[in-house]
């Protein structure tokens, strides 16, 4: 899974970000990522990523 993500976060830009950037600009729009910071992702990755319910 932690893999997976790595994955799908490091390709974003190559089809998603860029279908948001061309829908936006299309019908006169910004689109805001502030999930995208690269802190907020360095912090999310260095996450466990097993869950343990208590």
């Amino acid at each position: 899974m932690h893999r997976e993500l790595r994955r799908s976060v490091g390709s974003l830009h190559d089809v998603n970000l860029q279908r948001v950037d061309r829908m936006t600009m299309r019908h006169g729009l910004e689109a805001r990522v502030p999930f995208l910071d690269t802190e907020v992702i360095d912090v999310a990755q260095a996450a466990p990523s097993t869950f343990y319910p208590t």
